[in-house]
């Protein structure tokens, strides 16, 4: 197996058992034992687990901008930001397990004070700086950067209940009207254009 192909397979390996499990109680050998890797290689790869945390750090940014990405494919800011609110439904399950892939990072991270948590905050500073491109093109001005993060924060509230609760009905409704918020905010700014 090449090396660059074998140094992926781990951090795809490391970034699905750490999600699963946690950063702190992952180990080097879980993840070796996940991605098939012999345990003396991945310390080839990565010297630490920091450093491998890392490399897990900005594959989820990489999933995210590639998100973004597609959401961009969409005609108009409206259509992208209510796409951006529902697209939990697509690993609603995953949310119920695990929790947010990207908050329980965060989270995680945070908690142990490590200088991952401030490479793991622009999890989230990439998703409100797209929203708020998205509002800004909207000409919602100074508003839009509040705007981002209520819908980010309405976004992590949905997920966390979701997890809590175990309740796929309630999910939907929430998201259902985390997008009807999107449509009313809409057609009032509609209305209030000359």
């Amino acid at each position: 197996m090449p090396g660059e192909e074998k140094r992926q397979r781990l951090i795809e390996a490391a970034t699905q058992v750490m999600y699963q499990q946690g950063t702190h109680r992952t180990t080097l050998a879980d993840v070796a034992q996940a991605s098939g890797v012999p345990l003396g290689n991945v310390y080839y790869y990565f010297k630490t687990k920091d450093a491998l945390v890392e490399a897990v750090i900005k594959a989820r940014l990489q999933e995210i901008r590639d998100n973004l990405h597609a959401l961009e494919t969409l005609p108009d800011p409206w259509q992208r930001l209510k796409a951006l609110a529902g697209i939990g439904r697509s690993f609603r399950d995953q949310l119920m397990s695990y929790g947010c892939p990207y908050a329980t990072l965060c989270l995680e991270l945070e908690k142990e004070e490590t200088p991952l948590a401030q490479s793991s905050s622009e999890l989230f500073a990439l998703q409100v700086d797209w929203a708020e491109k998205q509002f800004r093109q909207l000409d919602f001005g100074d508003e839009a950067r509040d705007l981002a993060v209520d819908l980010l924060a309405n976004m992590q509230g949905i997920y966390l209940l979701l997890q809590s609760l175990r309740s796929p009905e309630m999910f939907e409704r929430k998201l259902t009207r985390l997008e009807k918020w999107l449509d009313d905010l809409a057609a009032s700014h509609q209305a209030a254009l000359p």
